[in-house]
């Protein structure tokens, strides 16, 4: 719902006859999407892997947690925001040189959400910290507030086009993160 929430929403626009989005544009947004998550679903996988069974050993040990979240947690960021960043200031240059001159008009694109998903990548890798430690339900309790804060970020942006859900990945993706933390840095 989080992730994919906004391809539903402005295919619905079009489906409905709200002209917000052309086939086209939905058609540009979907790729662009699809390209900024790959690096987070190659490179969190892994280290969720990784992570859950040396976070919950780690807890029926009794020894602190808070170091071994915190070297993950800067791994991540370490690996997924210069590639992001990276991403976002060369998109004019790599959209075209990867996929062809047809599809530059991904590259404003592409560029914002690359923006918006080291926040992604980082709060993805907080739930196996919460269920190693059994306490599944602050994953559960971020996914819902991730599953109505998106799908309400979308909505607002979907009327202004591709770059409107782009901006609504800026503001949901940062918050969704905040709301993570608070619930789960106290549990850590």
């Amino acid at each position: 719902v989080q992730s994919q929430s906004d391809i539903l929403i402005a295919g619905s626009s079009i489906l409905i006859g709200d002209l917000a989005f052309s086939t086209h544009e939905l058609g540009i947004y979907s790729t662009a999407l699809f390209l900024a998550l790959i690096i987070s679903g190659k490179f969190i996988p892994p280290i969720n892997e990784v992570t859950f069974p040396a976070l919950a050993e780690l807890h029926k040990n009794g020894k602190p947690l808070g170091p071994f979240f915190i070297r993950t947690m800067r791994t991540v960021a370490l690996v997924t925001a210069p590639l992001y960043i990276g991403l976002a200031v060369t998109a004019d240059a790599v959209v075209p040189t990867i996929a062809g001159d047809k599809w530059s008009e991904m590259a404003p694109i592409i560029a914002g959400l690359a923006l918006a998903m080291p926040f992604f990548a980082i709060q993805i890798v907080c739930s196996p910290a919460t269920n190693a430690i059994g306490k599944p339900r602050i994953y559960v309790a971020t996914s819902a507030v991730g599953a109505v804060l998106f799908p309400a970020a979308f909505l607002s942006g979907v009327a202004n086009g591709p770059m409107g859900l782009v901006h609504a990945w800026w503001i949901a993706a940062p918050l969704l993160l905040m709301v993570t933390f608070a619930l789960t840095l106290p549990a850590i």
